[in-house]
């Protein structure tokens, strides 16, 4: 049985993703972040959750590194 997981970009609970630095994307962002333009109304909100995978990675390894 697959395991439903909230997308870290558009919080629905999906089965098909992938994770990129511990973070869990749905197929279906994952698509959008593929094929989205600069000119698209969206553009922005999408670079913004990639840069917040990164500050989390970050965060946590930081943390990790200090214990």
């Amino acid at each position: 049985m697959q395991k439903l997981r909230p997308c870290c970009v558009c919080g629905n609970m999906r089965v098909y993703g992938i994770n990129i630095l511990n973070q869990w994307i749905c197929g279906e962002c994952e698509k959008n972040l593929l094929k989205i333009e600069g000119t698209h109304i969206f553009y922005d909100y999408y670079i913004e959750e990639v840069k917040n995978i990164w500050e989390n990675y970050y965060l946590l390894k930081g943390r990790n590194e200090l214990l």
